[in-house]
């Protein structure tokens, strides 16, 4: 029986490889800085290898994932020996250069040397990218979230340059320095509001920091004093948490509430 099936495949096997078809040609079209031996790198199919469709859907997620291009289009036709493969792109534009534009708090030295920890700068004449873009605001967010910024922004400007290049500017607003009123402990616990008290450094209304609330009363208000001598009472309540991850927290729109989440 295993005899018989064997030279049933042998007799078949020509038949299949005829009907198989065969790659003809790629031809590549839009490139400009990027080589055509700079994109077939990234294939694994070659002319007159055999056609198969799954091969050159991996081929495409592995150019798109190279950053060099915004549109990647892959497109078949017959030929006279077999198929044709015609790979359609369009370039990302070049960083020609990107400046920052920051506060007092927080200079351009500190930004580029924690990107730089994070592996994120962009550097002049490389390739433009968005996400890289929105990555790096992320963590500009950040470090100005570590100095107590919370009601800052953060706008980015692309201004084209020249053929299929780009200026990026981030500018910084770093806006005023949130500070804490009063901190309500939120949650069952069998831990006292007292103890928790206790545990913290400082009661009195200060800069607000990531990792915890500087604030001790649950119920006070503070009173500070203005320019003009006369004292102003107001209320400000925040909710003290463990410390956490700065990524997920948002501003809103008034910038005077804030929240964090898991997304």
């Amino acid at each position: 029986m295993k005899k018989f099936v064997l030279a049933l495949l042998l007799i078949m096997l020509p038949g299949l490889l005829a009907a198989q078809e065969i790659l003809e040609k790629i031809e590549i079209v839009g490139n400009d800085r990027v080589t055509p031996e700079t994109i077939l790198y990234y294939l694994t199919v070659r002319e007159g290898d055999y056609y198969v469709t799954d091969q050159f859907r991996r081929d495409f997620r592995v150019l798109w994932s190279t950053g060099f291009f915004t549109n990647i289009k892959f497109e078949e036709t017959p030929g006279t020996r077999g198929r044709i493969v015609r790979i359609t792109v369009e370039e990302s534009p070049i960083v020609k250069a990107i400046t920052y534009k920051t506060g007092k708090k927080v200079k351009e030295k500190a930004i580029v040397d924690k990107l730089k920890e994070k592996d994120q700068a962009i550097l002049p004449y490389s390739y433009y990218s968005p996400y890289k873009l929105q990555r790096i605001k992320d963590t500009i967010t950040d470090l100005l979230f570590e100095k107590g910024l919370l009601a800052s922004k953060i706008d980015t400007e692309i201004v084209k340059q020249g053929k299929n290049e780009v200026n990026v500017l981030i500018k910084i607003d770093e806006g005023p320095k949130v500070r804490v009123g009063d901190v309500v402990f939120e949650g069952d616990t069998k831990i006292l509001s007292s103890v928790l008290q206790g545990s913290m450094k400082d009661n009195r209304p200060t800069a607000c920091s990531t990792g915890s609330w500087a604030r001790t009363s649950t119920s006070r208000t503070s009173s500070p004093t203005t320019s003009t001598g006369s004292r102003r009472n107001t209320r400000r309540t925040a909710t003290w948490r463990p410390p956490s991850a700065n990524r997920g927290l948002r501003r809103s729109r008034d910038g005077r509430s804030y929240s964090r989440s898991r997304r």
